[in-house]
């Protein structure tokens, strides 16, 4: 049969023998060439100037050539693989891409095997909010995109904003690592991983610098942005405080009982919101909270003076500075019992002469 295994073999017993074959060619199915195992975006904010980010990817390929990645309108300061810096070779623009976007090839030819993981790190400038950060607005954070067929198994993103600005919200794809707490303005929930210790030092001439509050989030794939409200905290301060002190001065002149049902059907509401927006009503909660101690003061002052006005103070006092009865107790010595049943109408009784004292022994008196 020679030196190649035959891969199926038949037996014939009668002479002249006929066999007939189908032969089926079978169609590969396409596999995942570029698997990410790990990406981390960082995005430091200004309040008037570019976002930096850095973005830096784990992961496998069978690619040998080079990768497309897009950037959303980016200034390049560095890209690197697998330790190496390597320069960014223009691309055909990427389907669905923004008008400012561009779309890179960068090269990853390397010497490891197709199955062993490598680094790819990119640290860019891009366009901050137009008109840069106001009081409360919504902040579009577009990330790194490769193409379409490449699989994203674990995503963080940390963001860095000014201090003095808070995020407010739980952004559409993501889960928040670091939220707004009813007590706690920096309430933590632990993330599954830390995403700083999963490269080494980077190797970039670039220093990426951060600097401000910073928030994690997390996705189990790869969304195209990270949208999530802000605020600038003195500003909307103010306004809640300014809010909460205008309720409580119109409950002012209403009645206990209105005033305990507000205040309940208020914070009923405020469960209820709770649960569906929870970082949103703590926000709200926080800013609000000097106009509540506010409303608390006010309503306490009110009622002194009006507790004031009606003697309520002065009767108090009164009653604690008049002497109290002292009973003395029966039997005891140096006491005589005193009679409280009234005496019968009519004179009273006069009182009898004793009688004279008998002297003993017959003798006559003495004059």
């Amino acid at each position: 049969l020679g030196a190649l295994r035959p891969h199926l073999a038949y037996r014939y017993y009668r002479h002249p023998a006929r066999l007939s074959l189908r032969v089926t060619k079978h169609e590969l199915q396409e596999v995942v060439r570029t698997v990410v195992d790990r990406a981390y975006v960082e995005a430091v904010v200004t309040k008037d100037g570019p976002v930096t980010m850095r973005a830096r990817y784990q992961l496998k390929s069978s690619e040998r050539q080079r990768l497309a990645i897009t950037l959303p309108d980016p200034r390049i300061l560095g890209i690197t693989v697998a330790g190496q810096t390597v320069p960014p070779e223009i691309a055909p623009a990427a389907p669905g891409a923004g008008p400012d976007d561009k779309t890179y090839f960068i090269n990853v030819a390397r010497t490891g095997d197709a199955d062993e993981p490598f680094h790819v790190g990119i640290v860019f400038e891009t366009s901050g909010p137009e008109g840069g950060l106001g009081v409360t607005d919504l902040l579009r954070l577009p990330l790194p995109q490769f193409d379409e067929g490449v699989k994203f198994q674990r995503t963080y993103v940390r963001t860095w904003v000014p201090r003095g600005y808070r995020l407010v919200g739980n952004p559409e794809g993501f889960a928040s690592h670091i939220e707004v707490g009813l007590w706690d303005s920096r309430a933590i929930n632990p993330a599954a991983d830390n995403p700083d210790a999963w490269f080494p030092a980077d190797p970039l001439s670039f220093d990426f610098q951060v600097d401000g509050t910073t928030y994690l989030f997390s996705s189990l794939a790869a969304p195209p942005e990270l949208e999530i409200d802000y605020w600038h905290i003195p500003t909307m301060t103010v306004i809640a405080s300014l809010l909460a002190l205008a309720i409580g001065l119109v409950l002012l002149g209403f009645s206990l009982e209105t005033k305990v049902f507000t205040i309940l059907a208020m914070a009923l509401a405020a469960l209820f919101l709770g649960l569906f927006w929870p970082s949103l009503v703590n926000s709200w909660l926080l800013a609000a909270r000097l106009g509540i101690a506010g409303v608390v003061a006010a309503w306490l002052i009110v009622w002194l003076l009006r507790a004031h006005r009606a003697g309520t103070f002065q009767r108090f006092l009164d009653i604690q500075a008049a002497p109290a009865p002292v009973a003395a107790a029966a039997g005891s010595a140096g006491t005589v019992p005193v009679s409280t049943t009234a005496a019968p109408d009519g004179p009273s009784p006069k009182a009898q002469p004793a009688p004279p004292i008998q002297k003993q022994g017959g003798g006559s008196d003495e004059s």
